[in-house]
């Protein structure tokens, strides 16, 4: 279904802020039109999330959850006398060393997503 955008709202910016503007906008994969509609017309609260972020923090829980799923796994064994800590000791170290960056990743995100919402 088609939506009638009938209306226009016009403005100036500076060269500066129209610059920073049109990154925003490249950084969010869209155009500088959507993405001002998107950040006016905005679902929710103050903070903003382009679908492009959301896809991105999504897909970084996902990586976390599943690396989650295995160190709860091997303490699931070790709790059982399965396996000895020892055994589990250079895999669940493995599995950490890989939660690491996907936290640091979500971290670096969710400031740079505050960091946007402050013009």
């Amino acid at each position: 279904m088609l939506v009638n955008k009938d209306k226009q709202v016009r403005f100036r910016l500076e060269q500066n802020d129209f610059e920073q503007l049109q990154k925003r906008a490249d950084n969010a994969g869209m155009t500088v039109s959507k993405y001002l509609r998107y950040q006016v017309i905005k679902e929710g609260g103050d903070m903003t999330v382009t679908p492009q972020a959301e896809q991105q923090l999504k897909d970084y829980f996902v990586s976390v959850n599943r690396l989650g799923n295995n160190v709860n796994q091997l303490m699931r064994e070790i709790n059982s006398d399965i396996r000895t800590v020892e055994q589990n000791k250079d895999e669940l170290n493995t599995l950490l060393l890989q939660i690491h960056p996907e936290i640091i990743s979500i971290k670096r995100l969710l400031t740079s997503l505050i960091r946007q919402t402050r013009i």
